[in-house]
């Protein structure tokens, strides 16, 4: 396994990726909100998935790394860090569902988290759902040293 600083040309990869992994977070919430909300909202989720990483990463604002097993990218992080503040963020990321279980995850974490603080980051957020979909995520970011954190609901409704 390698990590290492993506190129845009691994970008079509990386979507892959993110629809593969995704599709399991996004059925959830169509089984939590219905169907005709989950529509207004999301029925065009993958290519706004797309879009956000592509341009978060293309602005340059945004960094994104890979993780290769025996060549192949089978996982991605991207990261902002501001020096002025001394504080991260962990953005999109993601492991194909094929290699999840494995690992990978923390790997990535503990990649960017050691590449924010050798850049003299002090403060690191990521952002994740409370839904089941997300709960390893949660569980591969408290591995990583996550612990304090500040639930959020979202609500839904449809207007008559």
């Amino acid at each position: 396994m390698k990590i290492r600083q993506g190129k845009a040309d691994d970008l079509q990869a990386v979507v892959k990726i993110a629809e593969a992994a995704w599709e399991r977070i996004y059925a959830g919430y169509k089984e939590q909100i219905g169907e005709e909300l989950f529509n207004g909202f999301y029925s065009n989720w993958k290519k706004n998935k797309v879009s956000e990483i592509r341009d978060s990463v293309m602005s340059g604002n945004w960094r994104l790394y890979v993780t290769e097993k025996d060549g192949e990218i089978v996982a991605f992080i991207t990261i902002m860090i501001n020096k002025e503040e001394r504080t991260g963020v962990i953005g999109n990321n993601a492991v194909h569902p094929k290699y999840q279980g494995l690992g990978l995850g923390t790997k990535q974490y503990n990649y960017v988290l050691d590449v924010m603080k050798n850049e003299g980051v002090l403060y690191v957020k990521v952002f994740t759902g409370g839904d089941d979909a997300h709960a390893p995520a949660r569980r591969a970011y408290e591995k990583a040293g996550f612990s304090v954190k500040i639930p959020s609901v979202t609500y839904y409704m449809k207007l008559k």
